[in-house]
């Protein structure tokens, strides 16, 4: 069995890869390879060395166009929780906050998922517009369920690497709620009953996850 020094030596070669990496994906996911290592292993940041030990406390504002889609904010939410970042709102975009390499990867992360739900949703509203005649509620329940399904992958990865939110940051975002104004918009989405559709958005969600290597560590 490896012991601590040269776990700690492979996150942080590890970690090099996924900043010096030009393909983005391959960074994504070398990124993440690390944080599930110092999760298991239960090593600090400041244990990595003097050049890491660096890493500030950043945001990152995720642009997405579209006042009715709600739901993208659900998954915000649920990857903020993953990925160690906290989340506030502004003009309606998601901007997620945290140490700068989680906001980073988060962001990402964000941003794949969300086009990929967005794709599949307008591929069932077509064809069930083609079908019925109507698709209404179509895209809410399908993203929900898709949203459902993600977190259902993730929550494993939360669960057994016992993945918490940094105590500094959760003091700096007190902070910064403070200055906060106006009273906090709701974001529930409506969704229809039709089961079938958001057990499609379910899976979809469920195997968006696991296709791009962000499942559970195990």
């Amino acid at each position: 069995m490896e012991d601590k020094k040269q776990i700690i030596e492979k996150i942080k070669k590890i970690m090099a890869l996924s900043e010096n990496n030009p393909n983005q994906n391959e960074a994504i996911a070398a990124a993440l390879k690390a944080q599930k290592l110092m999760a298991k292993f239960h090593i600090e940041e400041s244990e990595l060395g003097e050049e890491l030990t660096e890493s500030k406390i950043d945001s990152m504002q995720c642009v997405v166009n579209g006042k009715t889609q709600k739901w993208r904010l659900q998954l915000a939410v649920v990857l903020a929780k993953n990925f160690r970042c906290k989340i506030y709102l502004n003009n309606g975009n998601v901007t997620f906050y945290g140490y700068e390499e989680d906001v980073k990867i988060c962001s990402e992360v964000f941003y794949s998922l969300y086009k990929i739900g967005v794709k599949l949703s307008d591929k069932l509203k077509r064809e069930t517009r083609k079908e019925c005649g109507t698709a209404k509620g179509i895209r809410n329940t399908f993203c929900m369920g898709f949203v459902a399904g993600i977190k259902s992958e993730l929550e494993k990865q939360c669960t057994a690497l016992m993945i918490v939110i940094p105590k500094e940051v959760n003091e700096k975002y007190c902070d910064l709620q403070k200055s906060f104004n106006g009273k906090s918009k709701s974001t529930a989405v409506k969704i229809s009953s039709d089961k079938q559709v958001f057990d499609k958005g379910f899976q979809s969600g469920k195997d968006a996850v696991k296709q791009r290597g962000i499942e559970g560590g195990k």
